[in-house]
């Protein structure tokens, strides 16, 4: 939490595990500059250790945080498919999604003219 204000500005859970769906509510975060639920890499590559999101997509409020610039969801067995809506995340530096059940074309980050990817350090998708 940010000492002045009290709000929450990082979110991090990796290898907690999570289980289920995140709620909408994490829409509320406005102030949310990192958000890190990885869970930990199989042995086999195959299914979810740690953290379990059941394949289930990425709340739509969570394309609307205006201050988040940090993500990692890597192993997290998230599913759905990306959304245009990553154009939305202006702050974004650094996303991690390697290791879920995604769909979408990776493309659609790297051209996404809102997204500023020079300032990137790390765009893993793959």
């Amino acid at each position: 939490c940010d000492d002045k204000t009290g709000r929450v500005t990082k979110l991090e859970l990796s290898n907690n595990r999570l289980n289920g769906s995140l709620p909408e509510e994490l829409g509320n975060l406005t102030e949310l500059t990192l958000l890190s639920l990885e869970g930990s890499r199989p042995p086999n590559y195959h299914g979810c250790t740690e953290t379990d999101l059941g394949k289930t997509p990425l709340p739509r409020s969570f394309y609307s945080l205006p201050k988040l610039q940090v993500v990692n969801i890597e192993y997290a067995c998230l599913g759905g498919s990306l959304l245009d809506a990553f154009g939305g995340l202006r702050s974004m530096v650094e996303l991690h999604l390697h290791g879920n059940f995604l769909t979408g074309k990776c493309s659609l980050l790297s051209h996404n003219p809102c997204l500023p990817l020079p300032s990137a350090h790390a765009i893993i998708l793959c």
